[in-house]
């Protein structure tokens, strides 16, 4: 995936631009897929099949002239759960299943679940327990609100990412609702839990990074800076709730 930069940008523009690559894209054994634009930004990113960056670079430079700010490899697997493994398209540009353009924005939660434990005596191993129930329900309340578990930060945090950032933040106060009264009336030692989410928001690259690297590494800073029982919110991802 690439990622450019223009003082002002339309859609329009970037599809001519996307035409110029599929003409010049064979000679080179590569495929423009498709594309996002946020006009607004100025910002495009594309997704391109080839044999290393070089070459997919090589025809933007040959068919356009418009060379990417970064171009980074990404996972097929890691890509379908941010992006969409089959989005709609016209003529290349990526839209929301409503018909809208798709920004390429995704909105990342993060929620750190520690166990708490008064251990003194190793003999008390069921306090070592992971608090794999309250973990197992937030987990099965992600495909509720059409989001994705992407990956664990470690044994005590759950990812999970959401195409609008509006579904995000409701999958958070869920999770804040459920967990503070479970907690409050929980009986079970597993359930003494701690917890903090953080919620962030942001473009698929930003320069050298990795796919969605930054957001995800903001929603995790977020979710540490949170007190127990707390959700704090990015700005980026207020502002497109």
């Amino acid at each position: 995936m690439d990622y450019h930069v223009f003082p002002s940008i339309t859609i329009e523009d970037v599809k001519l631009a996307h035409i110029a690559d599929r003409a010049v894209q064979d000679k080179y054994g590569v495929k423009y897929h498709q594309f996002w634009v946020n006009e607004d930004a100025g910002t495009v990113f594309c997704l391109i099949e080839g044999p290393d960056k070089e070459t997919c670079a090589r025809v933007h430079k040959e068919a356009h002239g418009n060379v990417a700010c970064a171009l980074v490899e990404v996972e097929s697997g890691f890509y379908d759960l941010f992006m969409g493994a089959q989005p709609r398209t016209d003529h290349g540009l990526v839209l929301h299943p409503d018909g809208n353009v798709d920004k390429g924005y995704r909105s990342v939660v993060v929620i750190n679940i520690i166990g708490n434990t008064a251990i003194t005596h190793s003999q008390d191993y069921r306090s070592l327990i992971f608090p794999m129930e309250p973990k197992n329900h937030v987990r099965h309340a992600i495909p509720t609100f059409n989001g994705r578990e992407i990956k664990s930060l470690g044994e005590d945090s759950i990812v999970a990412a959401f195409t609008y950032s509006g579904e995000a933040l409701d999958f958070a106060k869920h999770v804040q609702k459920a967990l503070k009264t479970t907690d409050k009336d929980a009986t079970h030692s597993e359930w003494d839990i701690t917890y903090s989410i953080g919620v962030s928001g942001g473009p698929p690259l930003e320069q050298e990074d990795g796919l969605f690297e930054s957001t995800l590494r903001k929603a995790h800073r977020l979710s540490l800076v949170a007190e127990n029982r707390e959700i704090v919110v990015s700005r980026c991802a207020l502002e497109r709730s």
